[in-house]
């Protein structure tokens, strides 16, 4: 990452938001029906990004992603 500017790396940050949001198109968890360790990763990343203070290009892009949101509520439901 240090040899790429930071617009750089926020492109190649929403492009990774954006191929995630794809794949998980409107599945309930990254692999199925039921949670897995992947989706306590992913929700870990997301929600910091969705839910964190601090605006800036990967949670500007990530909430045109409306998939996100309802994955990172799923997940709270689910476990809190």
């Amino acid at each position: 990452m240090g040899r790429h500017s930071r617009s750089e790396v926020y492109e190649m940050g929403n492009a990774d938001l954006s191929a995630l949001s794809v794949y998980l198109a409107d599945k309930p968890y990254a692999l199925g029906k039921q949670p897995t360790a992947l989706d306590a990763t992913l929700y870990g990343f997301l929600a910091h990004i969705l839910w964190s203070p601090y605006e800036y290009p990967l949670k500007t892009h990530a909430r045109t992603l409306p998939n996100f949101e309802a994955y990172c509520q799923r997940m709270r439901k689910q476990y809190y």
